[in-house]
């Protein structure tokens, strides 16, 4: 194999420099995560992880897979519970376990990063134009915001960039073809919305290998069966533990936002409805350009550059570009295809969550910026002219970077106290609680947590049963029927078809248990 770094990077100054900023991030992270609990969940963890963790300790314990409450639960990404469920095992207190799962992450965006600027440098990128590319990607204050949320982004981010790498060092050896499926099994197991990368990787495998004059069908089906075979026990589990080969994971949320919207705009048609759809769709791309951290100018300047590129090294015809060429196209499908499922037809509001686009856009951002450079030694040879698009390209974003940054940090140390923890105060106060009383909560990850008494979700993004009974408009009944008398519910879902027709008659506001509490009763409340 080719080494990671090209001969003409003899010099290993940029290397050390880039390390050391690496490991410099490690500072302020790690001030993230030496707070108490209090301060983490309010600062720096994200509600989702609560999730992961709720089922991640009662794998742990020898409970299975089970969500707070005891409700048996398939909503996660399995790769990551199961990374989790690992630290939970090993430390001795929930604290400790959260801590080492973040600590990963540090250590995960780390390797992200490196791998960044490999793959950057494999694209013929200068050493300089990577390192700085790979060091935007690392301090994007949206990567370093994921890095410690205790969300299996960091995980993410890697394995993206791992493919993405490996794509472009393909050969005809067995270890790449046996990589290959490894690397394409675990991308898909640590979110399941990979599949659109690996399918694209896979893809452009097989068609790079059929421009090389020799479709390597063996070494491709053999991939195939790696990643098949790593992706089937989770799959067989779900089939026979909840009689569907898919997770449900937040399956309820998009009828939930459908009828939200209906009930927000009277009188809509469906024709409004594609509309507003196609508005979600067109925000994610205006999005992933702010997440990215480079700001939508230095995208959008981004993006043509570097299709010019591409389209000239294809018409090149050079026997040895065609898998650079081809390299980024998974990322590419990768994200235009998330946008559409998430965004079109989940109408998912997070686009944050998604670091694909991340990773993408720090290519295209370098691949651009090397493009530009090469065009002016070629045709203008002007120092100067080279010099204001170095100082255009990768000094002018630090500001950026920088402001943005300052503002993450503002943000985050004025939070008020997560409102989960005064929930969580405010219900251990009511009077006549039994021991083992449930609470019933949209938004749970948190609660279900952190309470000492059960607490059933009731958005469907971890309780499928939940899930269904949103779809069946009788979230309220399901409530009754597990023994739940007070309830936290947000303000989107109080609709009779979520519900059900009576819900304000069986609900009782209960402002002693923040404003989103309510009291069931059997009996209506006339």
């Amino acid at each position: 194999m080719n080494s990671p770094f090209p001969a003409q990077a003899s010099n290993r100054v940029p290397h050390v420099i880039l390390c050391l900023f690496l490991l410099a991030s490690l500072f302020p992270q790690l001030f993230w995560l030496s707070q108490p609990l209090d301060k983490m969940v309010t600062q720096s963890l994200y509600e989702d992880s609560f999730y992961y963790y709720q089922v991640a300790r009662n794998v742990a314990q020898g409970h299975g897979a089970l969500a707070a409450g005891g409700i048996p639960s398939n909503g996660y990404h399995p790769l990551w519970m199961f990374v989790s469920a690992g630290f939970f095992r090993v430390f001795p207190s929930d604290l400790a376990a959260i801590r080492g799962i973040c600590g990963l992450g540090l250590l995960l965006s780390i390797a992200a990063s490196f791998f960044v600027f490999l793959t950057l440098r494999q694209l013929r990128c200068g050493i300089w134009v990577s390192v700085f590319c790979a060091l935007f990607f690392h301090y994007n204050p949206w990567m370093m915001s994921l890095t410690t949320s205790g969300i299996e982004a960091p995980l993410n981010a890697l394995l993206l960039i791992l493919g993405t790498w490996h794509l472009i060092r393909q050969n005809n050896r067995l270890c790449w073809f046996l990589m290959l499926g490894v690397i394409a099994g675990f991308a898909y197991l640590t979110r399941t919305d990979n599949i659109f990368f690996d399918a694209a990787l896979f893809a452009v495998a097989i068609w790079t290998a059929r421009r090389e004059g020799a479709v390597l069908w063996r070494g491709i089906a053999l991939a195939g069966v790696i990643a098949f075979l790593i992706i089937l026990p989770w799959h067989l589990w779900n089939f026979v533990r909840f009689g569907q080969f898919m997770q449900g994971s937040a399956s309820a949320l998009p009828v939930v936002r459908e009828i939200v919207y209906f009930d927000e705009h009277p009188g809509a048609s469906r024709t409004d409805f594609f509309i507003y759809r196609i508005g979600l769709l067109a925000g994610w791309f205006r999005s992933i350009f702010w997440y990215s951290g480079l700001g939508s100018l230095w995208a959008l300047l981004a993006v043509p550059l570097a299709a010019t590129f591409f389209l000239k090294a294809e018409r090149s015809g050079k026997r040895s570009q065609p898998n650079r060429v081809f390299s980024i196209i998974p990322l590419i499908v990768s994200v235009i295809l998330l946008g559409i499922a998430h965004k079109f037809f989940r109408l998912a509001t997070r686009e944050w969550y998604y670091v694909a686009s991340d990773v993408l856009l720090a290519l295209l951002w370098g691949i651009a910026t090397q493009y530009t450079l090469e065009k002016i030694r070629t045709h203008c040879r002007l120092p100067l002219a080279e010099t204001i698009v170095l100082i255009i390209a990768l000094v002018l974003p630090i500001p950026m970077l920088a402001k943005k940054t300052v503002v993450d940090w503002q943000d985050r140390l004025s939070r008020p106290r997560a409102y989960a923890l005064e929930i969580l105060d405010a219900f251990s106060k009511l009077p006549n609680l039994q021991p083992n009383e449930p609470l019933g909560s949209t938004d749970s990850g948190i609660l279900g947590f952190l309470s000492p008494r059960p607490v059933i979700n009731l958005d469907g993004v971890l309780n499928p049963e939940a899930g269904r009974a949103i779809r069946d408009g009788v979230l309220l009944d399901y409530m009754q029927s597990k023994g739940i008398c007070y309830t936290i519910i947000t303000p989107r879902m109080m609709n009779e078809r979520i519900l059900g027709k009576d819900y304000k008659n069986r609900l009782i506001q209960r402002p002693d248990l923040t404003p989103q509490g309510y009291e069931i009763h059997d009996t209506p409340n006339y």
